[in-house]
């Protein structure tokens, strides 16, 4: 009766650890998210305030550029067609930022054009903070500009000064009344001078950086190409790396709310929410997907974009405990994993015919434990070069994979794809014809050749019909071998 209880609690216990199992790959791969509906040629997006309204620049044909205000609903509340291709869209509070070709314009909540710069170059940055406007532009990767203005409270825009700069500039930030750029592994300032604007080094950062940004108190933060957020402080008159926060495998630009909380990600969809205010982690988790970029609201709520598959919404704070099972993802599948293994062999051990095999293969085992020794590095091979690949394409069949770049998981939208391709049904129509046609080849003209080889009497013919039949097989690896 003992006997019977344990079995069948053994038998729930290792199908609940299956679909715990199951669960715990599936649902942990995504946090709790949701989607807006916007076009499907959205090139950027960006928040625009705290009423969950979001600016995007959508494309025809990578010609046709449109400026568009959707609301937290995706009910579209304006749009205004550009007058030229759009590299940066960058939003300050209820104020648009969007350059056209060469030209930045900054718009109002209302699709009313606030003021406009032309600069000589590409725009790849800008920042806006009091009366301070401030253009990165780029003609090439040694030939770059900061272009800085002032804005009256009319809101027209006076040319203030401008540097040449000889190496990329990766994004530039404002702080007291002063422009403040990063490039490859430095930190610099603006400084003006009676000759016009004069760049000065600040601070040195331990790797390449992808996105700078500068904190209300002074504080850098430096998302760097190995995945890592950077902090330095100002101590006594130097700037010095006071703290580290790992999130990812690569950085990119850094997006603020106004408010002093950040948001950073690697190309894998790692986001990192940071709040330099309390000089807090807000949240670190993983997307499950390639993100192109981010946006951070006042409200806490994230906004992730990758082209061609929209815009999904996180709220920051109830992520907090998805972000630490995620973390604890892999340690929870083994454990899991560990618990079904024990639990099978538990329940095999409570058979007795069960219970003997085991016992006889675990002493033949350890009769001939060095012989299992030598033959360890083999299978450990084996493991690698033949079990491990067929599980890898089992689990790539379902995530749209490209090696380096992205591995998001997209479930049954890959045979999905398959199945709606016309050349896969012509190609296995054309199997199909191989198959049987092959198939009658090999039946009808073996057993033909076969019943006249036989229907000879002369048992002299029969040998060399045979010899004869055998030859062309037999000849070009003889060839081969002597050649």
């Amino acid at each position: 009766m003992k006997r019977k209880v344990f079995l069948i609690t053994s038998s729930v216990l290792l199908a609940l650890s299956l679909v715990i199992l199951v669960v715990s790959i599936i649902i942990l791969h995504n946090p709790s998210e949701y989607h807006t509906v916007v076009p499907s040629n959205v090139q950027l997006v960006a928040f625009t305030d705290n009423d969950g309204n979001i600016a995007t620049v959508t494309s025809e044909n990578g010609q046709e550029y449109t400026l568009s205000l959707f609301d937290g609903n995706s009910e579209r509340l304006w749009s205004r067609p550009l007058s030229s291709y759009c590299t940066v869209l960058k939003t300050f509070g209820d104020r648009i930022a969007v350059s056209e070709g060469r030209n930045i314009a900054v718009y109002d909540n209302t699709g009313e054009t606030m003021f406009s710069v032309v600069t000589d170059y590409n725009p790849v940055s800008v920042a806006f903070k009091g009366d301070l406007f401030a253009v990165a532009s780029s003609a090439s990767k040694i030939k770059n500009r900061i272009s800085v203005y002032r804005i009256t409270e009319d809101n027209d825009a006076f040319f203030d000064g401008e540097l040449n700069f000889t190496n990329d500039i990766v994004q530039i930030s404002l702080y007291n009344d002063s422009v403040y750029f990063g490039t490859g592994s430095k930190i610099y300032r603006l400084d003006k001078k009676t000759e016009g604007y004069v760049a000065r080094e600040i601070a040195v950062t331990m790797n390449k950086h992808n996105g700078f940004y500068i904190g209300n108190d002074g504080t850098l933060y430096c998302s760097s190409d190995v995945g890592n957020l950077e902090i330095q402080k100002n101590i006594g008159g130097e700037y010095l790396i006071t703290d580290v926060v790992k999130f990812g495998n690569g950085g990119s630009l850094i997006s603020e709310n106004g408010n002093g909380v950040i948001a950073t990600f690697d190309y894998l969809g790692n986001v990192l929410v940071y709040d330099t205010v309390g000089s807090t982690q807000v949240i670190r988790f993983k997307t499950g997907t390639s993100v192109k970029s981010v946006s951070i609201n006042n409200a806490g709520t994230l906004l992730s974009f990758k082209a061609g598959q929209g815009v999904t919404y996180y709220d920051t704070f109830s992520l907090k405990p998805f972000s630490f099972f995620q973390k604890a993802k892999l340690w929870i599948i083994i454990a899991v994993m560990v618990f079904i293994v024990t639990e099978s062999i538990a329940v095999l051990l409570m058979i007795n015919r069960s219970r003997k095999t085991i016992v006889s293969i675990g002493k033949k085992i350890n009769a001939s434990k060095v012989s299992y020794l030598y033959l360890f590095p083999a299978f450990a091979l084996l493991l690698v070069f033949n079990f491990y690949p067929v599980f890898s394409g089992f689990s790539l069949a379902f995530q749209d994979y490209f090696p380096g770049v992205r591995a998001d998981f997209v479930g049954f939208d890959n045979f999905a794809a398959v199945f709606r391709d016309s050349t896969f049904w012509s190609g296995t129509w054309n199997m199909l014809i191989f198959l049987v046609a092959d198939l009658f080849k090999a039946v009808i003209c073996s057993v033909f050749v076969a019943e006249t080889i036989i229907s000879v009497t002369n048992q002299r013919s029969q040998y060399w019909a045979r010899f004869l039949m055998y030859l062309p097989g037999i000849l070009p690896g003889v060839a081969s071998w002597l050649i």
